[in-house]
């Protein structure tokens, strides 16, 4: 009967190369998802979803700042000429609902655009974040933010309106 014959093994298996101290590790791609990374929804989902959200938020609130405004407008610019008759007043009241109208929705689109504007560059400022770190976490929601705040507040400052 032959003895088995075994070949000799180190009890440590040779080191792995560690990677260079000096050059930070980047992570995985399983960290980057850019099919749906947020809200489980792939970005143009996400973006239209946002956007109309954003704009139905801005419209409504635009459109009864603009109904007030209208409203207050148009009382003050026929102050000096009410009616005196059933008749006058009628019309009076009639004039003054499509003025409010028509002043509300144009105020209202205005200010759904506007909102969805700023919605548009969070989003497109975030999605780009997580696409140039190849990471998606809440540091690139921070930044996005940071970076629409500052937009906004350059904007806001450009304005005739600006409190200095």
């Amino acid at each position: 009967m032959s003895a088995p014959t075994s070949t000799p093994t180190s009890p440590n298996p040779p080191p792995s190369p560690s990677p260079s101290p000096a050059l930070p590790q980047l992570p995985s791609k399983a960290y980057y998802n850019d099919h749906a990374p947020r809200l489980f929804l792939p970005f143009h989902t996400r973006f239209i979803t946002l956007n109309t959200f954003a704009f139905g938020t801005g419209f409504f609130l635009g459109a009864s700042l603009g109904h007030r405004r209208t409203s207050l407008r148009f009382r003050a610019e026929n102050a000096h000429r009410l009616p005196t008759t059933k008749t006058g007043w009628y019309f009076y009241h009639k004039s003054k609902n499509y003025q409010v109208l028509k002043g509300g929705l144009k105020e209202g689109v205005k200010s759904g655009v506007r909102l969805m504007g700023w919605a548009s560059l969070f989003v497109v400022v975030e999605a780009g974040l997580d696409g140039v770190r190849r990471y998606t976490d809440a540091l690139s929601t921070i930044a996005a933010g940071g970076v629409t705040g500052a937009a906004f507040g350059i904007v806001s400052m450009c304005s005739p309106f600006a409190v200095p």
